[in-house]
């Protein structure tokens, strides 16, 4: 329950700020895909790319299925 509270703090806190993604822990990342703004997903998806070798693999599928998705909807 408090993890759900803590997203949702993260999120509302991303909406309304210009987010540093550098600052962010890559578990705070992968919960805003979705989440962000169209202007900032290619962004989050370029902070995202630098932490690929530190993910694991339920991160890494997270991601890959982001940014398959952002690539479609750049098409």
């Amino acid at each position: 329950m408090l993890k759900k509270i803590l997203i949702s703090l993260i999120l509302c806190s991303c909406l309304f700020a210009e987010a540093k993604y550098s600052d962010m822990s890559t578990e705070e990342l992968l919960a805003l895909i979705g989440y962000v703004k169209s202007d900032n997903e290619t962004q989050l998806a370029l902070e995202l790319a630098k932490r690929v070798n530190q993910m694991d693999d339920n991160e890494k599928q997270v991601y890959n299925q982001f940014k398959e998705d952002l690539e479609h909807a750049q098409k």
